[in-house]
Parts: structure tokens; sequence; C-alpha cells
């Protein structure tokens, strides 16, 4: 059975999209998924009247149950009121995505199959297990040095330390009392 893996997609952003919108700017958000997660996509925030660029700066975190026999799914759509246009998409196989963290960008396709544009992410699939491995060095406190203050020639500290108070949560608003009902106009 084949090591789990990790697809690392940070989403930086697009440009020259394909203009979905004929009234003012489309505002563009990027999907991303694989074969096994393809009920699990995750979504960029939407970059709101971006038009033909856009910038993301989102991360994704996208699990592989077998790199040698899927694929990497990338969509980028315009949000609006009713449906989200497709702007452009493209599909890898997911044992073509680096081992190593590689900044590139992408051509998708709309779905005539011409240019929607570009973009651009920084990328690596990795197993599972170095993932977690990274998440827990990044989080481990116990090998760093112990602070060490600096003092002046009288043995004092020369550092100032400033406290800074944060505002208590403000209390909610009172209710306000129910408007009067209106006098009936009503005949009888």
């Amino acid at each position: 059975m084949p090591e789990p893996m990790l697809i690392v997609a940070d989403f930086k952003g697009g440009r020259h999209l394909y203009n979905t919108s004929s009234w003012g700017a489309q505002s563009p958000y990027c999907r991303c998924w694989s074969s096994s997660t393809r009920n699990e996509k995750f979504t960029t925030r939407t970059c709101e009247g971006g038009g033909s660029s856009a910038v993301w700066n989102d991360t994704a975190n996208v699990h592989v149950k077998d790199s040698g026999e899927e694929y990497f799914y990338l969509e980028v759509k315009a949000r609006s009121m009713m449906t989200d246009p497709l702007i452009g998409r493209l599909k890898i196989a997911c044992n073509e995505i680096p081992k190593t963290e590689t900044e590139m960008s992408l051509k998708i396709y709309t779905e005539k199959g011409t240019e929607g544009g570009e973009v651009h992410l920084k990328v690596v699939m990795k197993t599972v297990r170095e993932a977690e491995r990274e998440n827990a060095s990044k989080f481990n406190t116990s090998a760093a040095p112990a602070p060490v203050q600096p003092h002046g020639s009288d043995g004092m500290s020369k550092t100032v330390y400033q406290a800074v108070a944060r505002p208590a949560p403000a209390a909610p608003a009172p209710a306000s009392p129910a408007p009067a009902p209106a006098p009936s106009t009503a005949y009888h």
C-alpha cells in the first residue's frame, strides 16, 4: 500500500484571467482537490473585484492516498449571485508534483479549451509523516535557548518593558424596547 501524501499548495494569485462577467469586475477564487478528496474541496478567499487579476495568499493541504494513481485538480471561478462561472481549470498527475517546494505559474483553460489565464503558486508534495514532523518542529520551544537579559555596568537591566492593557470586551448593547403597536385603522 502506498504511503499517504500531502500536497501543500500556497496560492499567491492569478493573472490574465478570462473575464466571465458582462457587468462590472469579476471576483475570482480558486478551488483544489485530489481524486480521493473530491468531496472535500479547498476554496481560497475571494478576491473581490479582482477582474482579470487576483491575490489570494491562501495555503491548501490536500491529502493524496495514492500519488501514482491520483490527480490534482485546480479551478478558478468567479463569485456571482446565482452560479459561479468557471474561469479556467487544470488537472495534473500527482506524481508530477515536485517533492521540493517550487514556485510556478500554471496555465488554466476555459471549458472551450482556450487559455483562461495563469495561477501563481508554491507547491510541494510530501509524505504525511514529513508534514507532521515539520509542524511539530515549528511549535517545539523546548529546544529554544532561554532569553538572556542584557545588563549595564551597574547590574541593572537596561531593557524597558511596556505593559499593554487590552480593552475589556464591550458589553452587549441593551435590548431596545419593542415599539408600541400602531393604532388600529380597521372599522368595526
